[in-house]
């Protein structure tokens, strides 16, 4: 019995853990900087996030100075295609959806997700 309450707790850790490893940024306002380039801006104006799709290596850099563990780290999307998915769904969402951009500290992985549309 104590063994199986053991296993138990330390599941629920490592999903806490897994889960700390995700991280969600709201997107309030995008910039486009050059066709390739795009910089996200959060609720107080400030940017924190600048993506850029191109084909070597599509990614999004954390440019935001208050985020002491993430500020000018990157972080990969999963093809150029998700990245410019993610841009183009970014400007065309922000006034009707939450527009967010996940991290993953882990895999070094992105995503813009998008949801709650009126």
């Amino acid at each position: 019995m104590r063994i199986q309450f053991v296993i138990v707790a330390l599941g629920f850790l490592f999903s806490l853990a897994g889960n700390a490893a995700q991280r969600s940024f709201a997107v309030f306002s995008s910039k486009q900087i050059t066709p390739k380039v795009e910089r996200f801006y959060g609720q107080d104006g400030n940017a924190f996030a600048t993506m850029f799709c191109n084909s070597e290596s599509p990614q999004v850099m954390i440019v935001d100075s208050r985020l002491t563990d993430l500020d000018g780290k990157t972080f990969l999307f999963g093809s150029l295609q998700a990245c410019e998915k993610g841009r183009a769904d970014a400007r065309n969402s922000l006034n009707k959806c939450l527009v967010e951009l996940v991290i993953d500290t882990t895999t070094q992985a992105a995503v813009v997700k998008v949801s709650r549309c009126k």
